[in-house]
């Protein structure tokens, strides 16, 4: 990889965007010498679709490259790569072999992200135990003695915590009246003005257990583990994760388990854009959460709003 290709102005595409110049629904004028890039969340959003040669030959014709993050000694980075191979379908055949015989682990908790947001059913919760259970089996690498750290959740204690989620209930206004917060209250702000906003509206006592940053996901809470360090990607994904619940541009979809793998990518489409000088997306929620964290972050990325073109 030349030092001047990783000098050049990075453009990432929404999977919205890579639809519709597939279908020919828009077109973009891209300036001259940026690089067009896209993330393994994007080769995972082609793989939940039914026309993946569609969307691979899109970003194959715009000579789009991947990025990811930069991961060292098994944890991840502030940095990012860019792949030194240039061809899409080799990527996405290489994101197959990665993934085969994991498919579903990274969902195992959807159903609880689904039930935090008003949406499914506690026998979701209920399969939890079995389901974690299952997935930490198909993960590589792993002795018995480690699996059973990583799962010491015993079906009484599980039922104990269901049943009380139960008595509380999961109405999310409720939730959101708890932080404070009427209906519409959060979407209010703009969103540079969201997160010291929302921060204004919560009872003080609430605010004694915990800061800003730890509520927006920017830092870890005083329970978690000391050597927790939250990396650019995961608290991105966690703070979008708390502006569903909160109703910050929110999305209905995240009540539903099957679309949970859609609000992930969202998350992970902004964290990716982070790295980049300009975000395309067709999608105005997207870029309200971004211009939020970005400002919130200190990141200085370009997001322009696209609109297909009229029928």
């Amino acid at each position: 990889m030349s030092e001047e290709l990783l000098t050049k102005a990075r453009i990432y595409l929404d999977q919205n965007v890579v639809s519709d110049l597939a279908d020919g629904k828009i077109s973009i004028d891209f300036p001259d010498g940026a690089i067009i890039v896209y993330s393994k969340e994007t080769l995972a959003e082609i793989h939940r679709s039914n026309q993946p040669e569609k969307f691979i030959d899109a970003l194959q014709k715009l000579n789009a490259l991947q990025i990811e993050p930069y991961v060292k000694d098994f944890k991840v980075t502030d940095e990012c790569w860019l792949s030194f191979e240039t061809s899409v379908e080799r990527n996405y055949q290489a994101y197959l072999a990665a993934i085969e015989g994991f498919e579903g682990v990274e969902n195992v908790f959807d159903g609880l992200l689904a039930w935090l947001n008003g949406g499914e059913s506690f026998a979701e919760l209920e399969k939890l135990p079995a389901n974690l259970e299952q997935a930490l089996d198909s993960l590589p690498g792993m002795d018995e003695q480690q699996k059973a750290k990583l799962s010491q959740v015993d079906d009484k204690g599980w039922d104990d915590i269901v049943e009380r989620m139960k008595t509380h209930g999961n109405d999310i206004n409720n939730t959101r009246n708890a932080f404070g917060l009427e209906k519409g209250a959060a979407s209010n702000f703009s969103p540079e003005e969201v997160f010291e906003g929302v921060w204004s509206l919560i009872p003080k006592d609430a605010k004694k257990h915990f800061t800003l940053n730890q509520l927006f996901g920017f830092e870890p809470y005083d329970y978690e583990a000391s050597d927790v360090i939250a990396t650019r990607h995961e608290s991105i994904a966690r703070c979008c994760a708390v502006f569903d619940i909160l109703g910050y541009e929110a999305e209905k979809k995240s009540r539903k388990k099957r679309f949970i793998p859609n609000v992930r990518s969202d998350s992970t489409h902004i964290a990716m854009a982070s790295y980049c000088a300009c975000l395309i997306t067709g999608d105005k929620k997207l870029i309200n959460r971004s211009r939020a964290i970005y400002s919130k972050l200190g990141y200085f990325v370009n997001m322009q709003l696209y609109q297909p073109f009229e029928s």
